[in-house]
């Protein structure tokens, strides 16, 4: 059975590309790929990182051309696929080789290693539900939220990282915190808007404003606070309180579990 791997290729600029065709001069003596393994290229377009095309190897050969440098190979390669262009941010917390969330071309150098299940997911445009779910949830909460739930976990030493070897569990105990920290003291704050409007009128409502300090720019309107906070809450709700759901463990499954060998990290930063 053909033996087909599945990679990254970021393009710098050094790719030969001529639309159906293309081909990378590396000054290596060996490269990782080769013949028929599938190429996703990581392009940069328009501001942003990400995929729009599947390649595959066509070759892998030594340069023959006399030049100072000893060894180089070229690759070459014939366009297998195009699609819609899928930002690599929204592969965040799917990619398992990324690591840096704020700047996920960095996890990728020339050649990066794919397992099957990510490969598909580029080619049809989805994400690791719960891998995403956590990661998108966390590192969108508060520095506070994050912090009094990293603690919760049990982290010690908050400049550390938290390793999430079992997903489902963390997602179970990230349910919990939503709605005992964010959901039920958001929809108390509510009722007491409410309670307020009723005793005090809209009128009044509208001009009460909060301010950290005495400055008066830094001043904030209240019905702008409760308007972000009925957004923000619903978002949240989307996803945890009422309408969590418990997700299909997929331990058996062996193209997971080859990503599960670069377990998400959760960190205050």
């Amino acid at each position: 059975m053909e033996n087909i791997r599945y990679w990254i290729l970021k393009d710098y600029g050094q790719l030969n590309n001529q639309g159906s065709e293309a081909y990378l001069t590396i000054n290596k003596k060996k490269v990782p790929v080769q013949e028929r393994d599938i190429i996703f290229l990581l392009e940069y377009l328009n501001g942003r990182w990400g995929f729009q095309s599947k390649w595959r190897i066509d070759g892998v050969k030594k340069s023959e051309a006399k030049t100072d440098i000893p060894e180089r190979i070229i690759v070459e390669m014939y366009l297998d696929e195009r699609f819609e262009f899928r930002p690599l941010d929204h592969f965040v917390y799917t990619l398992s080789y990324i690591r840096n969330y704020k700047r996920p071309e960095k996890g990728f150098r020339l050649f990066r290693n794919l397992a099957p299940v990510e490969a598909s997911m580029i080619l049809e445009g989805k994400v690791d539900e719960v891998r995403s779910l956590i990661g998108f949830t966390f590192y969108n909460m508060h520095r506070d939220h994050r912090i009094c739930f990293l603690e919760k976990l049990g982290l010690k030493d908050l400049r550390q990282e938290y390793v999430v070897y079992d997903e489902h569990e963390l997602l179970n105990k990230m349910n919990e915190y939503v709605i005992d920290h964010i959901i039920n003291p958001s929809e108390q704050f509510l009722e007491s808007v409410k309670l307020f409007k009723k005793m005090f009128g809209d009128e009044n409502y509208s001009k009460l404003s909060f301010s950290d300090d005495q400055n008066i720019k830094s001043m904030s309107y209240a019905i702008n606070q409760e308007n972000t906070l009925k957004e923000y809450l619903e978002n949240v709700k989307s996803n945890f309180g009422p309408f969590f759901r418990k997700r299909e463990n997929r331990s058996f499954d062996k193209n997971y579990n080859q990503m599960r060998k670069f377990p998400l990290v959760l960190k205050v930063k």
